[in-house]
């Protein structure tokens, strides 16, 4: 294992981690366990008082320890060994993170698919996967028994009802044990987790992290972050709590559904936020929103926060002023841009996102995301739906024209499970290291900065030769004071259009309150968006709108907009589209 430093721990210190090749990432929490015993690891709310008050309860690095251990001794025992792929359908919270560290120590493989991907496409995820163990709510056991050809090649069920009858209850595990738990022995190469897509433009992939890019991405994480021992992360989002315990953090467990972080009760995360003095925070746009405007309407400032993580959906810029008075002194944000193949492909800080967009006013630029993050190779290539069997550098595009972002580095699934085809078309090997198909558009400034420009599978190819782009297009929209958010979507065909192709239709889903119920409502209500269109050439031949109640996005970020679902809304409505 890596050297770490007995003065590691200290108050300010920032914490040090090279990636670990060689061994158990498990090795980490032993480590810290022993360095720091009594340190918080985990804090969260075990209830809550009559008035509403929040009941802290912590669980310490050594609490961590011991019960992982005694989890990993009762999944071995009963049948969750070493290599053996495990289906996780657990909320996330303390029971989650005890079970993704204890199979770790086990060196079984965690599978984590979003429930919310759809049933169906569940239970194709689910026969694609092949489990051999599921961990799960009841509810899961009953599903088995509605769609048993999906879980045929499970051999061992497990729940985490805190009552449960039998051995196979996950509370039956929880008994101390005389000995630790023997970690496995893995190879660099191993898988060590396969976590799925949101699926927003397909059905979900499994993108297989290995132990080496595991450990990549946690030493990028600590580094790019900037994480020091004595920081008190509010890990809102469920994987970000398990690189907490790896790096010797705390880790602050909001008191929300993680599922639908727009629903969030703004009061009670900011009062955990001062309660628990949290230093650092992450959570998707959707999340932040309602809570800047709580803090703003209640003249609250958040002092002790230096660092706010937002991914999973472009950050708007109102967003990012917006923090800027509520942190401590020095404070900023920070919005990696990523995906599930490559969580952090950049990570500008709030301050660069802004002085870029001063430097490029208007929306039709695109939504800029920053330079490269360390580690982390990028290129804009030549916009193409075929595969790409080898790497080629004549496919790289100069600066300024739009087209696929590809990466690479150690921290980059370099192959989906069980997905051969994806692959192809996701991947192009390289003698170097193999690169990794975004399946997003953009394009770089002359100071290497990244514009996000939307989904390549969004792109529309109207007028002839000028693709349209989601990203450009719909922030010209999103500017109306009315609009919550607007999506660019095909529509019925257009004679104008080439080769008889689709109608670009903006939908728009209006502000709560603001939903036009009228004709004449309706009509006033586009010819606004038209004013605001016919000031770019970009915008300026869109003349179809649709108002849409209220758009279907992921539930993990409450930000990715499911745009086949709109398509095919407008294809049943043809008759709710406007024109000008």
């Amino acid at each position: 294992m890596q050297e770490i430093s007995s003065n590691d721990c200290s108050s300010g210190q920032r914490v040090r981690q090279e990636p670990d090749r060689e061994h158990n990432l498990a090795t980490h929490l032993r480590h810290w366990a022993q360095q720091q015993p009594q340190k918080p690891a985990v804090i969260f709310v075990a209830r809550r008082q009559v008035d509403g008050r929040p009941v802290y309860a912590t669980r310490t690095y050594a609490d961590l320890e011991a019960l992982t251990d005694a989890y990993a001794h009762g999944l071995a025992a009963a049948g969750v060994q070493q290599g053996v792929r495990t289906l996780l359908f657990v909320r996330p919270g303390l029971d989650l993170l005890l079970i993704a560290l204890a199979l770790l120590k086990i060196g079984a493989l965690p599978i984590f698919i979003d429930p919310t991907v759809g049933f169906r496409r569940l239970l194709t995820c689910v026969a694609e996967a092949q489990p051999q163990a599921v961990i799960g709510i009841p509810l899961v056991h009953a599903t088995r028994l509605a769609a048993p050809r999906a879980f045929r090649s499970v051999r061992t069920w497990i729940t985490v009802a805190r009552r449960w009858p039998g051995r196979f209850g996950l509370p039956h595990m929880n008994r101390p044990q005389p000995q630790p738990f023997p970690l496995a022995s893995v190879a660099p190469h191993d898988p060590v987790a396969v976590t799925y897509t949101t699926g927003s433009t397909g059905l979900p992939k499994g993108a297989i992290y290995t132990t080496s890019m595991f450990a990549a991405l946690l030493a990028q994480l600590g580094d790019l972050f900037g994480a020091r021992a004595d920081d008190i992360d509010l890990a809102a989002f469920p994987l970000f709590a398990l690189f907490d315990i790896l790096l010797g953090l705390t880790a602050a467990l909001p008191d929300l559904d993680v599922t639908r972080p727009a629903q969030v009760n703004p009061a009670r995360l900011v009062q955990m936020i001062h309660d628990q003095r949290v230093t650092l925070a992450f959570g998707s746009p959707a999340l932040w929103e309602p809570v800047t405007r709580y803090c703003q309407a209640q003249q609250i400032t958040l002092p002790t926060l230096r660092r706010v993580l937002m991914a999973g959906a472009p950050v708007r810029a109102s967003l990012l002023a917006r923090f800027r008075g509520l942190l401590a002194p020095g404070g900023d944000t920070c919005t990696p841009y990523g995906a599930t193949e490559a969580l952090t492909m950049t990570a500008p800080l709030g301050a660069e996102i802004l002085a870029a967009r001063a430097a490029r006013p208007g929306p039709i630029h695109g939504t800029c995301v920053g330079r490269a993050a360390p580690g982390i190779e990028l290129a804009i290539i030549r916009i193409t739906d075929a595969p790409l069997a080898a790497w080629d550098q004549a496919l790289r595009l100069p600066p300024g024209q739009a087209g696929e972002i590809v990466v690479r580095g150690p921290a980059v699934s370099v192959a989906y499970f069980q997905r051969p085809q994806a692959d192809r078309l996701a991947k192009i090997p390289a003698a170097e290291g193999t690169w990794h198909r975004t399946g997003d558009v953009g394009y770089l400034d002359e100071q290497g900065r990244v514009w996000f420009c939307g989904r390549k599978a969004d792109r529309l190819e109207w007028p002839a030769g000028s693709p349209l782009f989601s990203d450009p297009v719909e922030n010209v929209f999103n500017q109306h004071p009315r609009v919550y958010r607007s999506a660019l979507v095909p529509g019925p065909s257009d004679r104008d259009a080439p080769a008889g192709g689709p109608q670009p239709v903006i939908l728009i889903e209006p502000l709560p309150g603001h939903f036009p119920r009228t004709v004449q409502a309706r009509a006033q209500f586009v010819a606004e968006l038209r004013t605001l269109g016919v000031r770019f050439v970009l915008t300026s031949r869109l003349t179809s709108f649709a108002f849409h109640p209220g758009f279907p996005v992921d539930r993990r970020h409450n930000a990715k907009i499911f745009r086949d679902r709109l398509a095919r809304w407008v294809a049943r409505r043809p008759f709710a589209i406007t024109r000008s």
